[in-house]
């Protein structure tokens, strides 16, 4: 029997976990700007790994769209045009956003953050190249470990994103079971540690801080995430086929379980000879799997499910939100900020959560809708030639 959900063009607990995943990345953004030593703070550090629950849950959503609801009869030019309508024009805002800043504005200034974090990741060039600029527009700059992440920040996820788009159609063909997707998976990890060893020794270019950083966001160190995505579709897939009636008591005691697991690592547990960021990765997968069960409404909720919707905008935004918030609030605040880190964490969390929404929901309407549409329209016309 095949669930309700699967006649609409949204899943509500895949919308929460993408907004889950987007107050993960904007709360441990915020606090690293709190200087000090306040209560919570090393556990907000693990909202980092809300990119790496993006891109499972985007794996998931790749799979479930082409299985459920767009079948192109064996054309993938289609479901490119798509992909690419959906994620280039809101970062090519981004990019020209970023230009302007590069050029107009100084060290010190408001943008102080997002220029040092340019010279950071560039080894310290203060310019920016045309090859540079190309490399982003087609989404190459994942190649280069100067690139990947010094023009636009957090661009390196966008890249990692699109490059996983191109392999997809291979991936979603050959891990068509669960039990090829779990395959595939253990191939992946197998993969990437060994690719790790090897180069970890290596040094390609001079900055060593670079090149391990590099290491670590390339694609093929994030393909497991994917993978543990395309496991979660086949879960769902099985779940979906059968009337399961204890459907609510499976997802209580995944959710439970996964829970337990986050928790353990956030405090600094190891699970003996797997590596932390792959174990919260079948850990965020677990409790996936259980909310596709039972949504319960703590995590599945209006709140988590818009802001999930706006996750791409608001994952763009933030960054130039809390360059200027945090600026204008040491400014006008600086004793406070330090003599109550905690509470100048929240009113900097809660303002960067609000305005970047705000302006999220103006380019979600303005520019992801338009294009999500464009791209619908272009692919009907691939499909038909």
């Amino acid at each position: 029997m095949k669930r309700p959900e699967m006649q609409t063009h949204r899943l509500a607990f895949v919308d929460a976990l993408r907004g889950w995943a987007i107050l993960g990345v904007m709360a441990v953004h915020c606090a690293q700007t709190v200087p000090g030593i306040w209560p919570g703070r090393e556990y907000l550090a693990f909202g980092a790994f809300g990119v790496q629950l993006f891109y499972l849950v985007s794996a998931f959503t790749l799979c479930w769209v082409t299985y459920y609801l767009h079948k192109d009869n064996g054309s993938w030019r289609p479901f490119f045009i798509r992909r690419f309508l959906r994620i280039a024009p809101m970062y090519y805002v981004a990019i020209v956003i970023c230009l302007v800043i590069y050029i107009f504005s100084s060290k010190d200034g408001i943008w102080s953050p997002i220029v040092e974090k340019y010279l950071w990741w560039s080894g310290g060039s203060e310019r920016v190249s045309a090859a540079h600029v190309f490399a982003n527009l087609i989404f190459f700059h994942g190649f280069n470990p100067f690139w990947i992440n010094s023009l636009v920040p957090g661009g390196w996820t966008i890249t990692v994103e699109f490059t996983f788009y191109a392999v997809f159609p291979f991936l979603f063909v050959h891990a068509s079971t669960m039990w090829r997707a779990c395959v595939l998976t253990a191939l992946s990890m197998v993969a990437a540690a060994s690719a790790y060893l090897i180069l970890k020794g290596i040094q390609p270019i001079s900055p060593v801080y670079l090149w391990q950083n590099y290491l670590y966001m390339w694609f093929p160190a994030q393909l497991p995430f994917f993978c543990l995505g395309i496991i979660l579709f086949q879960f769902y897939r099985w779940l979906s086929d059968r009337s399961f009636a204890n459907a609510s008591f499976l997802g209580v005691m995944l959710i439970s379980v996964s829970l337990s697991l986050l928790v353990f690592l956030a405090s600094g547990g190891r699970v003996w000879l797997f590596p932390r960021h792959w174990t919260i990765g079948i850990a965020f997968a677990g409790l996936a799997a259980g909310l596709a069960c039972n949504p319960m409404r703590f995590f599945v909720n209006v709140f988590t499910e818009k802001l999930g919707q706006l996750s791409y905008s608001c994952y763009i935004w933030h960054w130039f939100v809390i360059s200027t918030l945090t600026a204008l609030r040491d400014l006008a605040c600086a004793e406070i900020t330090y003599e109550s880190p905690f509470l100048s964490f929240v009113a900097t969390s809660c303002s960067v959560i609000a305005l970047s929404a705000a302006l999220s929901w103006l380019t979600w309407n303005y520019i992801e809708i338009p294009a999500i549409r464009l791209g619908k329209a272009f692919s009907k016309r691939a499909h038909s030639v």
